[in-house]
C-alpha cells in the first residue's frame, strides 16, 4: 500500500497529465494570467517554478531544457527574457511595496475593510507594478501579508517578530538605486491619501524608513 505518493494525478494518465501541465504553462507564460482549478493551479505552480529556476541560469543548456519541456518557441523565448537579476529585482520591489502597505494598514493592529479597499485601489495605480503586469499578484501578496500579520495579532511577541521579519524583507531593496526612495514617496502618498498619520502609523513609518537607511 502506498501512502502520500507525492503528486496530484489530476485524474489523468501520466502522459495526459504532462501534456496538460505543458499547455497550461505555455498559456500562463504567454497570457501572464489564466483561470483554472485550484488543484491544477497548485500543480502548475510547482511545474513552472522549476522552469523559472532553469531560466535564471541563463545559458544555452537551460534554454534547451526549457524548450524540451514546453516545445514552444515563443513561450521559451519569453521566459528566457528575464535575467536572474530581473527576477530578483522585480520580486524584491513588489514585495517591498506591498509589505510597506500591509504594515501601514496594520499599524494600529486592526484591519478596517474600507482602509484595505483603499490600499488595493492604490496598488492598481502604482506605475511600477502596472509596468511589470503584476497588479493582481501584488494585491494577492498584500492580502497574504495582512493575513499573516492578523494570525499573530493577539500575541505581542510573535507580532513584533513578524513585523521585524517583514521589515528585513523591505531592507533587501537598499542595494538597488532609486528603490528606497520609491518606498519613501509611497509612505508620503499614504499619509496624504489618509489626510494624517496617527501615532501608531508614524511609528511604523519611522521603522520602515529606518531599515532603508
Amino acid at each position: 500500500m502506498r501512502h502520500k505518493h507525492g503528486y496530484r494525478k489530476l485524474n489523468r494518465t501520466s502522459s495526459h497529465r504532462k501534456a496538460l501541465l505543458k499547455n497550461l504553462a505555455i498559456a500562463l507564460i504567454q497570457a501572464e494570467k489564466i483561470e483554472t482549478t485550484i488543484a491544477k493551479a497548485k500543480t502548475l505552480r510547482s511545474y513552472i517554478e522549476k522552469l523559472i529556476t532553469k531560466a535564471k541560469v541563463g545559458d544555452f543548456n537551460s534554454h534547451r531544457i526549457i524548450f524540451k519541456e514546453l516545445q514552444d518557441k515563443e513561450a521559451t523565448k519569453k521566459i528566457k527574457q528575464y535575467t536572474p537579476e530581473t527576477f530578483s529585482k522585480e520580486k524584491k520591489l513588489v514585495n517591498a511595496i506591498v509589505i510597506t502597505m500591509a504594515l501601514m494598514t496594520m499599524a494600529d493592529k486592526k484591519i478596517e475593510t474600507e482602509e484595505v479597499t483603499k490600499v488595493m485601489d492604490l496598488i492598481k495605480d502604482i506605475e511600477e507594478i502596472q509596468e511589470l503586469n503584476m497588479v493582481q499578484e501584488a494585491i494577492e501578496l498584500y492580502q497574504f501579508h495582512l493575513e499573516d500579520l492578523e494570525k499573530v495579532i493577539n500575541n505581542e511577541a510573535k507580532y513584533l517578530l513578524k513585523v521585524e521579519h517583514k521589515l528585513m524583507d523591505i531592507a533587501k531593496i537598499k542595494t538597488y538605486e532609486g528603490y528606497p526612495n520609491m518606498i519613501k514617496v509611497l509612505l508620503d502618498y499614504i499619509a496624504e491619501a489618509d489626510g494624517h498619520l496617527d501615532k501608531s502609523e508614524t511609528e511604523m513609518k519611522n521603522k520602515i524608513l529606518g531599515v532603508l537607511k
